[in-house]
């Protein structure tokens, strides 16, 4: 069952404040992209689909605070996926 935009949100925001002591535990992007994607990937699967892209839109943006983008290589654990 889809959560609600409000604990979406509180799962974005862990993600979110979890994200520079990532960088510094995972300083390769081969290490980086399976550690985040698969937290992010447990976000998206809880979002509705009228939330999805609104889940979508707040993983890219904090990825773009620390210049990374995730494309379809880097998605689902590194190995592609709807990423």
């Amino acid at each position: 069952m889809p959560l609600d935009r409000t604990k979406l949100d509180e799962m974005l925001d862990g993600l979110q404040a979890a994200l520079p002591k990532m960088t510094v535990d995972y300083p390769d992007d081969d290490q980086f992209w399976p550690y985040f994607s698969g937290h992010a990937e447990v976000i998206e699967g809880s979002a509705s689909e009228d939330d999805y892209a609104y889940v979508r839109a707040r993983i890219a943006g904090m990825l773009h605070t620390i210049g990374k983008v995730r494309t379809e290589d880097t998605g689902r654990n590194g190995a592609g996926g709807h990423g």
